[in-house]
């Protein structure tokens, strides 16, 4: 009880220190602000102050002066592309000999025009005969890519008729791709989707349904044809996407509302359902609910919503000569006959971090590293936080590809051009290190960039000096990467090996977290600062699970209906919340760290066919989908407001977005003194499996993984666990024979535990390390 409340004493504190510090800030904001000289002040808000942004954002197609006087008056930005590059009409830069190879890789197509700039011929826009392919959707691809296991043609087409492949999958519960080297689970099996990508897992069906029947609605048309999907008729124009193309939620009207605001809207009595908000009723005949008996405005000479005179209630003219409206003034409610103060910060998303009432409004406030910015908020205030240092460079790898694009300049730059299968990658933006892996050859592999913050990364830079820094033997398929930057510490799943997996950048040493009660582990993000590790599993019984940094305190966090096929996983550092990717419901979804609080923030069959990666920036959700070629954007509260932030990138793969903000420093190195011998590793500041039961814990913040303990867990080689037992038992039938001839004496045993003696004291990973010379930094010995 005693942790409790000190808990909720720190918790109290930190929340009363934050909004005082709000209140101060925005309290100095409601004097005219004084600007720096690197500072562009922006023209009165609200009649009271202004704000001041860095003059890097004037001019950056983006609004954040409230009139948007920060992009007023400005001249086209114009970059010219490096010399290996082709520039297209719209000023983006794609690899030069990208143009005139039979696919468009300009989003404006001018990579594969017969006349300027690219000044293709007829022939080559047909697809080079030997070097590409074209799909029965109408794209090139390269020939080497047909029947490869992976989908590169929109209508699957170069993974059909291919060659069957002999096959097994690891669990029971899988089906096997006919012609892919691919398992999926046996429930996705003719269910009306392509699941495998050479959609034989559709194939052979009994029973399959040629027509739909009364009562219900026909699915439009895709790719894959002769498959039908029927839905109830009910699910036609409902707002939610079940078709697998959206088909049925297409030529609706989505903008008539459910139901109207209560206390904020009156409902007109026509049909069908008509709502006007209180506050601009009746000022003109726009805002009224039609002609005649329809009208409101007309049949009533005196409308209160709220009485003459009592607190916040103003009255107006009606635009009918000698009416009047009574309503609340604008941030206030009516409740019970009364004006309530409307709580804008009960809204999702109102502020991008932090949010304060006030008496019929609301402000916004950042926390350290961003910039309170107006964006593009109807409501008047500014509620968008920026984050500082740089423009932010979107990093998407793609099958023969890693390419870099200024998400402010709207430029394409090739980072390499050689990975031949780079599946995952990340970075550590504080060494200037980019790490990818290569699934073909089982490598992970690294190139130094630099510390890069206000420019675009080098130009193939990690063509021309790359190192391996993992391979053979202790990886087999590294689907994803986490970095823990404070820490130095890379993060990997294998899904071929059932592992998770640790490697010191520093010191090279690797340790196996997990290696049991793991199916098909994906995905896998970090924060350094709660010590904490989150992973996807898409096995047979497909879970979220988070974990300490040093494999202790691992619990599920999320199971069940949401998440049949979770592909793809990303923190928010700043809300402290987990995002995720259904391949099979076709939904994005957020909880915060204990599996709680779930939202979702997406659903769509038309933008989320296949999601492959995420990544969480400021206010926005990117993520790519391995049948949409490009990256998508969303609003991370709303899933409104969707973008197509790069598009003609084929076959997209993992996303990063490198800023210093992504990688925020917010604390020390926790080993810095830790004097492990082997590895050391951060402990999880968050332990349980619900927040109400987490305290303050006053153990050391680290753990030390012993030598011998790795290997013990590494599962390096069967035949090496057998041999060790052979010689066990050779041993205790040695020991039975000299019982028999020496009778029994003193003895003392070697006791054979996880393949080691156990003469020496245990060397659990969570022990003191061994030397302790340099054990002069006061932390406690662990309480467990």
């Amino acid at each position: 009880m005693r942790s409790c409340n000190a808990l909720t004493g720190l918790v109290f504190t930190l929340l009363v220190t934050i909004l005082d510090g709000v209140e101060a800030e925005l309290e100095e904001s409601t004097e005219e602000a004084s600007c720096h000289e690197n500072q562009f002040q922006c023209e009165d808000l609200t009649g009271v102050h202004s704000v001041c942004i860095p003059k890097t954002w004037v001019c950056d197609s983006q609004r954040d002066c409230k009139n948007g006087t920060d992009e007023l008056n400005c001249t086209a930005k114009t970059q010219k592309c490096p010399d290996n590059n082709f520039q297209c009409n719209n000023g983006n830069c794609i690899f030069k000999n990208w143009k005139c190879d039979g696919e468009e890789d300009c989003s404006d197509g001018s990579d594969e025009l017969l006349t300027e700039p690219s000044h293709c011929n007829a022939i080559v826009n047909q697809c080079l005969p030997g070097e590409m392919w074209k799909c029965g959707s109408g794209e090139c691809i390269p020939l080497r890519w047909k029947c490869d296991s992976e989908v590169d043609c929109r209508d699957y087409s170069d993974e059909r008729d291919c060659t069957p492949l002999q096959h097994t999958c690891k669990l029971a519960k899988e089906f096997a791709c006919k012609t892919v080297n691919k398992c999926i689970n046996k429930s996705f099996v003719c269910d009306g989707e392509f699941d495998c990508s050479d959609g034989t897992d559709e194939d052979d069906c009994e029973g399959r349904r040629k027509e739909c029947v009364k009562g219900e609605f026909t699915c439009p048309a895709t790719f894959g044809a002769g498959l039908v999907r029927c839905i109830p008729e009910s699910s036609h124009c409902d707002g939610q996407e079940d078709c697998p193309d959206g088909g049925d939620e297409k030529g609706c009207n989505a903008t008539a509302p459910a139901t109207c605001k209560e206390g904020v809207e009156v409902q007109c009595p026509s049909t069908p359902l008509q709502c006007l908000e209180m506050s601009k009723l009746c000022t003109s005949s726009r805002f009224d609910c039609g002609d005649g008996n329809e009208s409101v405005c007309g049949q009533n000479r005196h409308i209160e919503f709220c009485k003459p005179g009592s607190d916040e209630c103003i009255c107006r003219k009606s635009y009918v000569e000698e009416n009047s409206v009574c309503h609340c003034i604008e941030g206030y409610k009516l409740e019970n006959g009364q004006c309530i103060d409307i709580d804008e910060c009960d809204i999702l998303g109102a502020c991008d971090h932090i949010c304060l009432n006030t008496p019929g409004s609301y402000r916004c406030a950042c926390h350290p590293g961003y910039h309170l910015s107006h964006g593009d908020s109807s409501s008047g205030v500014a509620s968008r936080c920026r984050a500082t240092g740089g423009d932010p460079l979107v990093l998407v790898t793609t099958r023969e590809s890693i390419r870099q694009f200024d998400l402010v300049n709207k430029m394409y730059f090739p980072v390499s051009l050689k990975p031949v299968s780079a599946a995952a990658m990340n970075f550590h933006i504080k060494n200037g290190t980019l790490f990818w892996t290569d699934v073909m050859k089982r490598q992970i592999l690294s190139c130094h960039i630099g510390n890069i913050t206000s420019s675009h990364i080098g130009t193939q830079m990690c063509d021309k000096n790359h190192e391996v820094i993992l391979e053979d033997d202790k990886i087999h398929t590294p689907d994803a990467l986490a970095v823990d930057w404070i820490h130095d510490l890379l993060f990997w799943t294998d899904s071929e090996l059932d592992q998770i997996n640790v490697l010191d950048l520093k010191t090279r040493k690797q340790h196996v977290l997990f290696s049991s009660d793991l199916e098909q582990p994906r995905a896998i993000s970090v924060d350094p600062e709660l010590g904490l590790i989150f992973w996807t599993d898409l096995g047979t019984n497909a879970r979220i699970e988070r974990s300490g940094m040093d494999g202790q305190n691992r619990v599920v966090i999320i199971q069940g209906a949401m998440v049949i096929w979770p592909n793809t996983l990303a923190l928010d550092y700043v809300d402290k919340r987990v995002y995720w990717a259904d391949a099979k419901t076709k939904r994005i979804f957020s909880c915060d760290y204990w599996g709680r609080d779930i939202r979702t923030v997406l659903r769509s069959h038309q933008f989320l066919r296949h999601p492959f990666s995420m990544a969480v920036f400021e206010n926005r959700l990117f993520y790519t989908d391995r049948q949409h070629d490009g990256v998508i954007s969303v609003n991370k509260f709303t899933g409104a407001d969707l973008q197509n932030v790069m598009t003609e990138v084929k076959s997209p793969r993992t996303i990063r977005i490198y800023h210093q903000q992504a990688q925020p420093h917010l604390i020390e190195d926790k080993c810095m003194e830790s004097a492990c011998e082997y590895l050391c590793l951060p402990r999880a500041v968050y332990r349980k499996a619900s927040r109400g039961y987490e305290k303050v814990w006053h153990d050391r913040p680290f753990s030390c993984v012993n030598e011998a303990d790795n290997k013990s867990k590494s599962g390096f080689s069967l035949f090496i666990i057998f041999l060790l037992l052979c010689v066990g038992g050779v041993v205790a039938a040695g020991f039975v024979m000299v019982r028999r001839e020496m009778g029994a004496r003193s003895f003392t045993a070697l006791n054979f535990d996880n393949h080691r003696t156990t003469e020496n004291p245990s060397r659990d990973p969570l022990a003191e390390p061994a030397n302790n010379k340099s054990r002069s930094d006061g932390l406690s010995t662990l309480s467990l």
